[in-house]
């Protein structure tokens, strides 16, 4: 995809398009964040909340790896 934006809009292109992706996962992020910390339905409390948040917060440093390596390279 990288390829096709970088041979008709340039490098600036390309650059524009992964701040405007890691920008969209991060705010992604946030919102899963901010909806971990809201209290469960009644409906919903079997759930294992800690496992769920867990595993997200598992993710949420997946990003954060993802995040440093599009600033280390460019």
């Amino acid at each position: 995809m990288t390829d096709i934006i970088n041979e008709y809009y340039g490098m600036k292109g390309v650059r524009f398009l992964s701040w405007l992706t890691a920008i969209l996962i991060a705010f992604a992020f946030v919102i899963f964040y901010g909806a971990m910390q809201l209290t469960p339905a009644i409906f919903s409390l079997q759930v294992n909340k800690a496992a769920v948040c867990r595993i997200w917060k598992r993710r949420i440093i997946v990003c954060w790896d993802r995040v440093g390596s599009l600033l280390l390279h460019h």
